[in-house]
């Protein structure tokens, strides 16, 4: 499953499944979809767009429209794009509800901070 504002989260959703399809059937669902999610999936992948540094909001969501509207941005709006996303998806319980557990933990990245160029550790 998976949320894409401009279509860019849905073409990497796209790779993944077409990997995973080499091995096992491959449902490919936008998050606007969810009820058509199998009862008896083996894994659910999901994906979604960040957003000021975390999942889309329905303020951000509304900005990516209004972005989209901007010629000079030359964005498009993706074809499944949604104004609930999955952070309502998850918020609402429906993966407790169709009877799903996963751990739910916020990754972020393990990467060292860059210092910046104010910074008194990249002074000479």
């Amino acid at each position: 499953m998976y949320e894409s504002m401009f279509g860019n989260t849905r073409r990497i959703a796209e790779a993944i499944a077409d990997g995973i399809r080499l091995q096992r059937p491959v449902s490919l669902i936008p998050v606007g979809q969810a009820d058509r999610l199998p009862a008896d999936v083996d894994a659910l992948i999901i994906g979604a767009p960040t957003h000021a540094h975390g999942l889309s909001r329905p303020e951000s969501r509304a900005e990516a429209v209004v972005w989209a509207g901007n010629e000079q941005k030359h964005l498009k709006l993706d074809d499944a794009w949604s104004d609930s996303g999955v952070r309502e998806w998850l918020a609402d319980g429906s993966p407790r509800s169709a009877g799903w557990s996963a751990p739910s933990r916020r990754r972020r990245s393990a990467a060292p901070r860059t210092p910046s160029r104010s910074s008194p550790r990249t002074r000479a």
